[in-house]
């Protein structure tokens, strides 16, 4: 008998990141063949100490998204690559086939909307120059020792006296089968505050009150980023078979330059068994089932 419970999952090294099945072609290996793909680019300039300077900016996002993307930007001159127009230094975010590109730039255009892609190609012997598509971590493995990876939900934005403040929420779900059978998923809410000229001027990361919790909403209320958790804790296990379900809000605001999240108190919703005494007996040939 399948059960779906909540319970923390095993989770793997935060480090650890891969763009699919196959780990990600990393930048400066020796490629015997032509490259072919779309370059994500974060910005532009007429000079490459412009560009430099962006560069520089962009490293700060990297930093504050490094639990959920990896990615290592580069400057890169246009006339070098083809399918890029001439006369510019571009930040590019990486070079991703078609079954790759779609998270990084869902991210990368949620966090700046200008961010954009062009179709290039590298011969033979300038393709192992290509920068690296951006791959997602990796947070845990299932059951198949498959990985598991973070989901970017739909990003909410908030524009105040200038500044951008933006929430990315991103989850990860996945269901083992068979007897004591588990449900693992987890929400984290990034949040990022832009300034003039795309300056990171804060950010600030906040994970569920457990691991086995939900999104309810997410949503704009005046200059505020609202958003509401439905959780468990403890959650379901084998040792504990019993749950308690809550539901809370959270509200973020821009104060001076900062983010400042305020917590509402947790509503608790429901509790009760797991299961897992009673399929122990149904597995063990104690009791039938019904």
């Amino acid at each position: 008998m399948a059960l779906s419970v909540l319970l923390l999952p095993h989770k793997t090294d935060a480090t650890t990141s891969q763009a699919g099945a196959k780990p990600a072609r990393k930048m400066g290996t020796s490629v015997s063949h032509s490259l072919d793909g779309q370059m994500i680019i974060w910005s532009g300039g007429r000079t490459e100490a412009e560009a430099q300077t962006q560069l520089k900016g962009f490293e700060r996002y990297a930093a504050a998204l490094k639990d959920f993307i990896d990615v290592k930007p580069v400057v890169v001159e246009s006339a070098s690559v083809e399918g890029l127009k001439p006369g510019f230094f571009v930040v590019a975010l990486g070079v991703c086939d078609e079954n790759a590109v779609s998270f990084p730039l869902k991210l990368f255009q949620a966090v700046e909307p200008a961010v954009y892609t062009r179709q290039v190609h590298y011969g033979a012997k300038e393709a192992a120059d290509a920068p690296e598509c951006p791959s997602p971590v990796q947070i845990a493995s299932n059951g198949n020792d498959d990985p598991v990876y973070w989901q970017l939900g739909e990003p909410v934005r908030s524009v105040t006296g200038g500044a951008k403040l933006v929430a990315l929420p991103f989850t990860y779900n996945w269901q083992e089968q068979g007897d004591f059978a588990r449900e693992y998923f987890e929400v984290r809410m990034q949040l990022l505050l832009a300034g003039a000229n795309r300056a990171l001027l804060d950010s600030q990361q906040y994970p569920s009150p457990s691991d086995a919790a939900r999104l309810k909403s997410a949503n704009v209320s005046g200059s505020s980023i609202d958003w509401e958790l439905d959780y468990a804790d403890p959650p379901c296990s084998p040792s504990g078979d019993r749950f308690v379900a809550w539901i809370r809000s959270f509200s973020a605001v821009t104060r001076a330059g900062k983010i400042v999240v305020a917590k509402g108190a947790p509503r608790r919703t429901k509790s009760g068994g797991c299961g897992y005494a009673e399929e122990k007996e149904m597995v063990g040939g104690r009791k039938k089932p019904h």
